[in-house]
């Protein structure tokens, strides 16, 4: 059985017990940035310094990337999930110390940035134009950080950390028929051992229906990091944000 099939079979099947009203799949390209800055303390303890992505690390030119989502509306609430994968490389010099890397070495890193985005939310405004849901969900991030010194091949330093983040969501959508817009907007500050922060993820989508299954969509997707804690028996600091736009085409059943 193919992939669309095995996605839709189920769906197909909920439906027709009544449990989902609608589904939808969602597939398109996004240009995203990631920006901010990020510390990590050496091996010995001396102290965090930030480095900035940008004046540092050169990685804060758009990179593309396949988007997906997807979502149902059941009896019981509406049910979204969406995700990606971003990768960038720089190269620069670093104006501080990163872990045991000395401020003023010349550098190449690497960043990837994955993300999955899972949550439930039910209507407490269902207007004939207007629907207002909120909601609570888990937001998988992963962060695979790289910087290695160009000249010393022993000389790298990496940071890898994957948290499930909970968090409190609030939809809102806008539906004129020709136009329908939606905004997903998600926040939590939370202590998840290794790693602390705040965290926001912010997804706004306009979609274009193209007759009763078919449209297409832009969007732009927005997300904040700020968390701290230990990696490997170091400390790091991460401020970081990414964000950029999407477009792509969706299906509804």
């Amino acid at each position: 059985m193919n992939r669309a099939v095995s996605l839709v079979a189920p769906c197909l099947l909920l439906a027709s017990c009544g449990f989902v009203s609608g589904s939808e799949l969602r597939a398109g390209y996004a240009s995203l940035s990631l920006g901010g800055e990020i510390a990590l303390d050496s091996s010995v303890g001396t102290g965090l310094t930030s480095i900035d992505l940008s004046d540092d690390l050169n990685v804060d030119d758009a990179a593309g990337t396949f988007v997906f989502g997807g979502g149902l509306d059941t009896s019981i609430g509406n049910v979204s999930v969406s995700g990606f994968l971003f990768s960038q490389d720089g190269r620069g010099t670093l104006s501080s110390d990163f872990g045991d890397i000395p401020a003023g070495t010349s550098v190449e890193s690497s960043f990837d940035f994955d993300n999955l985005k899972a949550f439930w939310s039910f209507d407490v405004l269902d207007l004939e134009v207007f629907r207002l849901a909120p909601g609570v969900g888990v937001d998988l991030m992963r962060i695979d950080a790289t910087v290695e010194s160009v000249t010393a091949v022993s000389a790298f330093e990496n940071i890898d950390v994957m948290a499930p983040v909970p968090m409190l969501f609030l939809e809102g959508e806008v539906d004129v028929g020709l136009v329908n817009a939606v905004v997903e907007a998600g926040w939590m500050s939370v202590d998840l051992g290794d790693a602390d922060g705040t965290f926001w993820d912010v997804e706004a989508r306009v979609d274009v229906p193209l007759g009763d299954t078919f449209g297409v969509f832009a969007g732009y997707r927005y997300l904040s990091i700020d968390s701290s804690g230990d990696t490997d028996g170091q400390a790091f600091d991460a401020d970081l944000t990414l964000d950029g736009w999407m477009l792509g085409g969706r299906l509804r059943f």
